[in-house]
This record gives structure tokens, sequence and C-alpha cells, in this order.
């Protein structure tokens, strides 16, 4: 199959660990689940209730130590590890999606974050990819309306890597090892940069639905490289992990 991507060095970061895992306590049974980094707790709930003849709106998910958990999040940005051992409990009465806690980090220009915590409905938002310029090549993938636009790219690769094909969207780099930034174009929109990239999510620029991204790169600015493109990412992923756990036990202390 022929490479999605324009003649760059490319590096797969999907392939440099194992897919995490939950396992399910439910009727006395340990049961195992693998589940992608930017899977919501929420869609794993969805196919084990199904798989099972349960209705996923009158259960929920809860860990023995951390309690109630952030459903709407990807895994990822979870305070779970992988393997963590989840009890399926049920409601007294289904969860809307208005309920939904809706987290939002921004990146400020002196790279401090900005948290912003509202409540809002999270949905599912249905995304196409267009790498370069040929409308055959889209990838397609599913993500929560809370995704930055950053991590609907990391979704994109993941849901469309396989073992005969990486996809790679976010690791591109050029001959002399400098990153070429994924340049977006959203609905007559242009973001680029990691703070438009890091910092904008889907449900804050109303994008729902089926949206289309047309995708092209262009070299970082200021330049930098693959490994301190990925040290800046794992930063703002641990310091938004840290905020989530923080503000989601307050929103849930108060109930």
């Amino acid at each position: 199959m022929a490479s999605l991507l324009p003649h760059f060095h490319v590096h797969n970061p999907v392939s440099d660990h194992k897919m995490p895992s939950v396992i399910v306590h439910h009727q006395n049974m340990l049961i195992k689940r693998n589940v992608g980094e930017f899977q919501t707790l929420n869609e794993v709930l969805i196919t084990f209730c199904n798989e099972y003849g349960l209705n996923p709106s009158l259960h929920t998910f809860e860990h023995r130590r951390l309690g109630s958990l952030p459903m709407n999040s990807p895994f990822k940005l979870t305070p779970l590890e992988s393997n963590a051992q989840l009890e399926l409990t049920k409601l007294t009465a289904p969860i809307t999606a208005s309920e939904s806690q809706s987290i939002t980090l921004a990146i400020q220009s002196d790279h401090r974050l900005c948290v912003c915590v509202c409540v809002a409905e999270v949905v599912t938002v249905n995304v196409a990819v267009q790498v370069g310029s040929d409308p055959k090549k889209r990838l397609k993938a599913s993500v929560p309306s809370t995704s930055t636009l950053w991590e609907v790219l990391r979704a994109v690769e993941n849901s469309n890597a396989n073992a005969s094909n990486s996809v790679n969207i976010t690791a591109v780099v050029d001959s002399d090892g400098i990153v070429q930034l994924p340049a977006l174009h959203i609905q007559r929109r242009n973001f680029s940069g990691l703070q438009q990239l890091c910092g904008s999510t889907l449900s804050k620029l109303g994008l729902t639905g089926n949206v289309l991204i047309q995708c092209d790169w262009k070299i970082s600015d200021p330049p930098i490289t693959l490994n301190q493109l990925n040290d800046t990412i794992n930063q703002l992923t641990e310091q938004k992990k840290k905020v989530i756990t923080i503000l989601y036990n307050a929103v849930i202390s108060h109930h």
C-alpha cells in the first residue's frame, strides 16, 4: 500500500508501547479488555455492556481506590494505569450527556497552562482527515468532542494503523531532523503550531457530527526535534492528567 505521507523520515509512536488494558470485575469474573489511549471509558463500557446484554446507560465503571471515574475522557488522560481493575456497578438512574464534565486545557503564549472547566454535553464526533491533496486518502476515526486537535490526529493514527501499514501524522521530520508539524484546514479555518493543536478542542471550536480535516505539514516555528516534541507533549499530557484528577475529584466531592 502506498504511503499516506509526504516523503519525510517518520517515526511510529504507536508501535513503541503495548496497548493498555483494563480488567472488569463482573459477576465474580475478571474480564480483560484492551483499550486505546484515546478511547474513552464510556466507549469501553458500551462495548462491554452490549456483549453481556446490559444497558450501558444504567451502568458505570468505578475504581476501588479512586471511586467514580471520568468516563468521557480519553483513557490516556484518566488517572488509571494499564491493567487497572474496574468494578461494573449499576446506577439508580441513567447518566445523561449533559451531566458530563468538559475540561479544556489551553497553552498560553508563555507556555503556562490555563484550565477552563465547564459543564457541557460530550458527544462523539466522526472525523475524516484528508492527508495531502489526494481526496482518496482520507483516514477516519470517532472521537469525543472534548478531544484537542492533537488528540484527534493521534486517534486517527491509532485507528488506522495495522500490521502492514503505519500511519504517521504527528511524527514527521525532514532530512535535517526538524519536525514538520501538522497544519490543519477545517471549515475555512487554519490551525497550526502546538498552541492551537493542543489547546483547541472540537467542542470549543463548535465542531459536531461529521468533520473533514485537511492536513498538510510545515516546519515547526521555532524549529524543534522529534525528541523535543515528544518531551513537550508528554509534559502537557502529564499536567493535564493531574489537572483532570484534581478537578474531577473536586466535582465528585460536591455531589
